[in-house]
């Protein structure tokens, strides 16, 4: 232990004059850092966040949603919809039609027996419901939909379940055939190489679903098969049995993908196939130089079977 002591004054005498000027900064800094890091923290107070004004925004969001509870028809039992006091903080919106999912709208909700296959835009909206589900309505009746029973009416997009118990005892839907055909006979056609035009000749097709069918036609390559019709979003059965008495599918004029030379942006664009199964091909196809077998993909699990099956017949092998 002396010996240690000896040789550390041994090295600090043999320090020049500025080495220990120095080597006594230092030391001065250390410690000053270490009383800092000790008595600082205890001089410091920290500022207590003031949460009043967050507090009355919480009470006056909670009285709006109390308000609304209070004059919800499915929570209260009643038929018709009260209209909701609008909150002092939360002021009603001018933007909104007369509507009582809106707080703070003047005008009353009229209520009269109506039928959802001929009412017209400005009575739905006195009926409460909402400029979009108007429209939906609408577009729906104009593309060829009929409405044959009350439920029917829950399937119309952006329409809720309170508003469809509302209504419900008011809707008054008039006898509808089964489904009726036009007396005009429609020569059948291809549907592969038809126009819209075409297809609105078919009853209960109009100019939205035509353009439907014609838009995934072009985005699949072309149909194989019949079955393919119903993936056409918001084609109903009946009118895919109205399509497929008119129409025959002509296979040969497929658009084909070649897997030897398709972009990423091709596969990936097809509607059976995403852009992960897109990258497997490419990266299969990159490795082993290209495919000499459409097979190979199933075989090296590059795909489901499910997806496999369904896209086959636009794949092809063209080195």
């Amino acid at each position: 232990m002396v010996g240690m002591i000896r040789r550390i004054l041994r090295a600090y005498l043999s320090l020049t004059r500025g080495e220990r000027n120095g080597f006594f900064i230092l030391i001065l800094l250390i410690m000053t850092l270490l009383l800092g890091r000790i008595f600082i923290p205890g001089m410091v107070h920290p500022s207590v966040p003031d949460f009043k004004t967050a507090e009355q925004d919480f009470r006056a969001f909670r009285e709006v949603l109390q308000d609304a509870e209070a004059h919800d028809p499915v929570a209260t039992g009643h038929s018709g919809y009260s209209r909701y006091p609008a909150s002092p903080r939360y002021p009603a919106s001018p933007r909104y039609p007369v509507h009582p999912e809106h707080p703070g709208t003047e005008a009353a909700i009229q209520y009269f027996d109506f039928d959802p296959n001929n009412i017209s835009y400005k009575e739905l909206l006195q009926l409460g419901l909402s400029l979009k589900v108007s429209r939906t309505m609408l577009n729906y009746r104009n593309s060829g939909g009929v409405f044959y029973d009350k439920t029917d009416l829950l399937k119309v997009y952006g329409l809720s379940e309170a508003d469809y118990i509302r209504l419900e005892p008011y809707i008054s839907i008039a006898t509808i055939p089964a489904y009726p055909r036009k007396k005009t006979e429609v020569s059948t056609f291809d549907l592969n190489s038809t126009d819209s035009t075409r297809l609105q000749v078919i009853y209960g097709i109009g100019p939205v679903f035509a353009n439907r069918i014609i838009r995934y036609r072009d985005l699949l390559g072309g149909f194989c098969k019949q079955e393919q019709l119903m993936e056409v979003y918001g084609l109903k059965e009946q009118q895919y049995d109205e399509i497929i008495r008119h129409v025959f599918i002509d296979t040969s004029c497929l658009r084909k993908i070649n897997l030897n030379t398709a972009e990423r942006k091709i596969l990936s664009g097809h509607p059976y196939l995403n852009a992960y199964q897109a990258d497997a091909i490419i990266a299969y196809r990159d490795f082993r130089g290209g495919l000499q077998n459409i097979d190979e993909i199933v075989h090296n699990e590059l795909l489901p079977d499910s997806v496999f099956a369904r896209i086959r017949p636009y794949f092809e092998i063209d080195r």
